[in-house]
């Protein structure tokens, strides 16, 4: 417009001018830009080079043909005729009163009006064409009436920019908080992973110490089976001892006996080699009275009858003298039994005193066995205690990460917003979860996501951060709206991060979510789904809003998600759960919950208010569950309209 106006202005020293330059009075050098961008482009004006030059204070103004100012509150117009004047300049201004300036222009309706003040330009040596002229406002009323409804628009326009201003400044911080949040999760993913590792090195150092608690328990075993033996032997030891000691008394007593006998025999032997010497002095002497015949023959019977007794007598000593030899061969076989024994006893005492050895032997090596039994024992207890330490410090690791999660998801007061009743049934297998819910507000539109994300515990948790990431970038940062392009587009950024590429054993972690928009203002629900269905009960009545069959992730099936969309009516209850609570085992025959089942409690609980439905399904939960181990993460997200 600048450039225009100066283009219908003649000047009296025109031919003077070398350089045609155009300042501008301002501290916001929008304005300038613009001229300067147009002064690139044109070139010339009136056939004379064109310079755009920035003026901050009036006292600076010099050496320019033309001078622009638009900001009344700042730039008093008479303080600038005073610098200017007599020195042919043109003084274009915007949003100034009515025939105060040179050549003042208005813009209303997206077009721009000016008036022109023909005195002051005939004061300055200045003059326009009648052409341009003729287009200018000439009443003071229709130019007030422009002015007016300017002021209105700019003050529109103010407002508009103090809201810019405003969203800037909110959008900063969005990506302030989106930058801790991506910070936060960058040390959840090292958490996370660095858990991970953990837990498998803990698992393979729990399977060690498993193996060597069974070695060191059937090491026991064998040890207490060898302490019997060892004791048993010891018994029978002792009780051959015994035994030995009753026979080495019996020898004694034998051998004593023997004593006794020899003792005897010995007497009995003197006895009869005195008998002998006797009789061999009888047989002398009855030889020498033979010899005298006759001088003993009156003493012949008496020394006949004699001689007769000696007979017998001789008779009964050598009949006791073999008697005697009899029992002499009996006591020396006695004796040689006795001596047969005592060797057997002495090597039996021989096999036992090697037996004895042999058992110190093994209560040494068992004495060893133990001590490194028990020394691998102090290990395993040493390892036990090294893991309760890691565990702990895992556990503490994960329940911080818990306190992360939970500061992610909906806050119980903002979820409320827009809403009349409404219930969250949300109870993690582990510590964290893999489901997760989501929600925000566009205008009219409330949107909310229930997910269940591969797996639970903490590589379900670290997915749901990924969903929870991502629905925020999508929806509040790229502002997309609609279900099924919010689904397109994380399934994008899921795969991308995954890098998933769909090839043969690559894990196809993933998730399958219900995300649906209520408007509230036209009663309108729309609907897109991965895997998740949505429940409708009006009338007492149920509908099925299917989802595709397909999850957040590679898939062989990769088509774009479907939009449903629902009129909504007063009343109508609207169900979004994961799988968990249909897939939960129990009842009498130990089985599936199942989703038929969970819809029909849907239908059965429909005249209790919502707070009262979420205890219905946490008594059923339970009394389904009974002992039985929960298998996964369990969420049932209700909405009564």
């Amino acid at each position: 417009m600048i450039y225009q106006i100066s283009s219908y202005v003649k000047w009296s020293n025109i031919n003077e001018i070398k350089v045609f330059i155009i300042g501008v009075l301002n501290n916001d050098s929008n304005v300038y830009r613009q001229l300067v961008n147009v002064a690139d482009t044109a070139k010339f004006i009136q056939k004379k080079p064109l310079s755009i030059v920035l003026f901050n204070n009036i006292e600076d103004i010099k050496d320019v043909q033309v001078v622009f100012v638009y900001k009344p509150e700042s730039y008093p117009l008479n303080k600038i005729f005073d610098v200017i004047k007599g020195k042919k300049v043109l003084l274009i201004s915007e949003n100034y009163g009515f025939h105060q300036s040179m050549i003042n222009f208005i813009v209303y309706k997206n077009e721009k009006h000016f008036d022109i003040n023909d005195k002051r330009l005939i004061d300055a040596g200045l003059s326009v064409s009648q052409t341009f002229a003729a287009l200018s406002i000439k009443s003071e009323s229709v130019w007030n009436s422009y002015q007016k409804t300017d002021s209105m628009l700019v003050q529109e326009k103010l407002l508009v920019e103090s809201q810019k201003q405003l969203i800037n400044k909110q959008k900063s911080e969005i990506d302030e908080q989106q930058k801790k949040i991506n910070t936060q999760k960058e040390e959840l993913t090292k958490l996370f992973k660095d858990i991970i590792t953990t837990q498998k090195t803990l698992a393979e150092k729990q399977k060690l110490v498993n193996i060597q608690i069974q070695s060191i328990k059937q090491q026991e075993k064998e040890i207490v089976k060898q302490k019997e033996e060892v004791n048993k032997q010891q018994a029978e030891i002792t009780k051959q001892t015994e035994i030995l000691d009753n026979q080495k008394k019996a020898i004694i007593t034998q051998e004593d006996k023997i004593g006794a006998q020899k003792k005897v025999l010995n007497e009995q032997l003197a006895k009869i080699e005195q008998q002998r010497l006797i009789m061999y002095l009888f047989i002398v002497v009855i030889l020498m009275v033979s010899g005298l015949g006759y001088f003993i023959y009156r003493n012949y019977r008496i020394k006949k009858q004699a001689n007769k007794l000696l007979q017998e007598k001789n008779v009964k000593i050598q009949a006791q003298h073999d008697e005697l030899l009899v029992k002499n061969v009996e006591i020396m076989q006695q004796k040689e039994e006795i001596t047969s024994q005592r060797d057997e006893i002495e090597k039996h005492r021989d096999d036992l005193v090697v037996k004895n050895v042999e058992i110190t032997k093994q209560k040494e090596e068992i004495t060893t066995q133990r001590d490194e039994i028990e020394k691998q024992r102090d290990i395993a207890t040493t390892q036990r205690d090294h893991i309760i330490k890691q565990n702990k410090l895992i556990t503490d690791s994960i329940v911080y990460a818990k306190r992360i999660q939970t500061a992610i998801l909906p806050m119980e007061d903002f979820f409320k917003q827009m809403l009349n009743e409404y219930f969250i049934l949300y109870r993690p297998k582990d510590i964290v979860s893999g489901d997760f819910f989501w929600e925000t507000i566009k205008g009219n539109k409330k949107i909310i996501a229930v997910a269940d994300c591969t797996g639970h515990g903490v590589p379900g948790a670290f997915m749901s951060m990924l969903g929870i990431s991502y629905l925020n970038e999508i929806v509040i940062k790229e502002n997309i709206e609609r279900p099924d392009e919010i689904l397109n587009h994380l399934r994008e950024h899921i795969v991308r991060s995954l890098k998933q590429q769909g090839k043969d054993g690559e894990v196809k972690d993933g998730m399958d979510i219900s995300l649906f928009s209520i408007d509230f203002k036209t009663n309108k629900l729309q609907f897109a789904g991965a895997n998740n269905h949505l429940t409708l009960i009006r009338n007492n009545e149920i509908s099925i809003i299917e989802a595709d069959k397909m999850p957040i992730s590679i898939y062989l099936k990769m088509e774009l998600f479907n939009l449903k969309e629902v009129d909504l009516v007063k009343g109508d209850t609207i169900y979004a759960n994961s799988d968990g609570f249909g897939d939960q085992f129990g009842g009498p025959a130990r089985k599936k919950f199942m989703s038929k089942r969970l819809r029909q409690t849907f239908l059965e609980m429909q005249a209790l208010s919502m707070a009262d439905q979420k205890t219905k399904l946490e008594q059923a939960f339970e009394e389904w569950r009974g002992d039985t181990e929960q298998i996964d993460d369990v969420l049932v997200v209700g909405i009564r309209i």
